[in-house]
Formats: C-alpha cells, sequence, structure tokens
C-alpha cells in the first residue's frame, strides 16, 4: 500500500501478453513510418479487375448523380481503389503476423451503402489477452492478472493508379497529374475513429508499387477540396 493509501503496481517481467502486445504495436509502428515497395503478380491485377467490376456493378445501383463519373472512369476509379486495397492488405499481412489484417473490398449494396459508411478499408486489431501486475512491496499474493482489451487500428488505403497519358486520352479517362482523395470518404472513416492513411502507388499493369509512409488523416482533412 503507498502512502496515498493506493495499491502500487508495476508490470511483472514475466508477463508475456503484455509484451507480446508492446512488440506488435511497435512493428506496426516501424511498418507505418517508411516507404516499401510491393510486388503486384499478374494474379492480384486479375482479382483487382474482378471485385473491381462488381464493386462498379453494385455501385451503379445506388450512385449519386454527384459521383457519376461516366461508365469508363467509374471503373477505372474502382480499379484503381481496389488494387490499392489490395497491395495495403497483402503489405500489412505479410509484415505484421501478430495483428489481425481485415479489408473490405465488396459490399454487394454498393459504396454509398450505410454499411460501407459504417466501415474503413482496412481494420487491424490484436484480440485481448490476459496479463498480470505485481503489486510493489509486501503483499500476501503479489500477482494479479488483468484483461488487456483489444487494440484496434483503422486504416483508409489510398491509391495512385498511374496511366500512360496516350492511352488514357484514347480510351476517354481523366488524366490525375497528383495523389488526391475522396474527401467525403476521409471524412466518414474520420468520424469512425481512423487516424491513418496508407498511400499506395503503382503503374496500371506493372509489377511493382510503393506503399508509402503514413499520413494522419487530421492532416488530410487541410488538402485543398476540389470537385
Amino acid at each position: 500500500m503507498s502512502e496515498a493509501g493506493i495499491d502500487a503496481v508495476e508490470p511483472e517481467s514475466t508477463a508475456p501478453a503484455d509484451s507480446t502486445a508492446a512488440q506488435a504495436v511497435m512493428q506496426l509502428t516501424h511498418l507505418l513510418s517508411e516507404p516499401h515497395d510491393f510486388t503486384v503478380c499478374n494474379e492480384m491485377w486479375a482479382t483487382a479487375a474482378l471485385i473491381a467490376g462488381l464493386r462498379t456493378a453494385s455501385s451503379n445501383q445506388s450512385r449519386a448523380r454527384r459521383q457519376d463519373r461516366g461508365s469508363v472512369n467509374n471503373t477505372v476509379g474502382d480499379i484503381q481503389g481496389v488494387v490499392g486495397e489490395l497491395i495495403a492488405f497483402g503489405h500489412l499481412s505479410r509484415h505484421l503476423e501478430r495483428w489481425s489484417v481485415t479489408p473490405l473490398l465488396l459490399n454487394w449494396r454498393g459504396g454509398g451503402s450505410a454499411e460501407t459508411s459504417s466501415r474503413t478499408d482496412l481494420e487491424l486489431s490484436l484480440e485481448a489477452e490476459q496479463t498480470s501486475v505485481r503489486k510493489v512491496g509486501k503483499t500476501r499474493d503479489g500477482i494479479e492478472s488483468i484483461l488487456r482489451p483489444r487494440l484496434r487500428e483503422l486504416i483508409e488505403a489510398k491509391c495512385h493508379l498511374d496511366l500512360d497519358s496516350k492511352t488514357a486520352k484514347s480510351a476517354g479517362i481523366k488524366i490525375k497529374s497528383d495523389f488526391a482523395v475522396n474527401h467525403e470518404a476521409v471524412c466518414s472513416s474520420y468520424a469512425l475513429g481512423a487516424r491513418i492513411m496508407l498511400p499506395v502507388a503503382v503503374a496500371l499493369g506493372q509489377h511493382t508499387a510503393v506503399v508509402g509512409r503514413c499520413v494522419l488523416l487530421s492532416d488530410v482533412l487541410q488538402w485543398q477540396a476540389t470537385e
């Protein structure tokens, strides 16, 4: 018992659960703080095209007029979104063996549905575990077991899909010369508790992508908003 009448405790050095959680958090922090290359195989491009086609079809049922960029650009936008999320999912899953990484790649009710708006692109979770603390000083039973709560990190994955300008113009695809994100989607994710955006850059059909260091969503919200 301390002078203030409160039992003082310190982490038990042999508590494996707490140590594992600390290592997992440090691993996540390190991974998100540096850019990395990522290999995009042909199967991932094929998967992205398939999911993007399904995403476009489901979104067409409820797409608001202000979100409609035309058939071609809607499809390209969905390919861009899906491949970015697949790359981010693959990158995080490969390096974060202690975390459970869950993507939201497709919702049959469309991108504007309430269910889609209530989730972010990726959810990282570390399940709750029992750990222990040791009371300082002379106590009858010095070890106390406590439950470390579930840890969760919500992440937005945003992709820049680089296109050959000549090919894009001939197909009627709008060229992006900067890294842009959907302001409404960022606001929704921020309101859900997401703190991080993971930027991805890749050229269409190429096998090397770059996953950038994370950007705080609070900073992204300060970017200039344009239509």
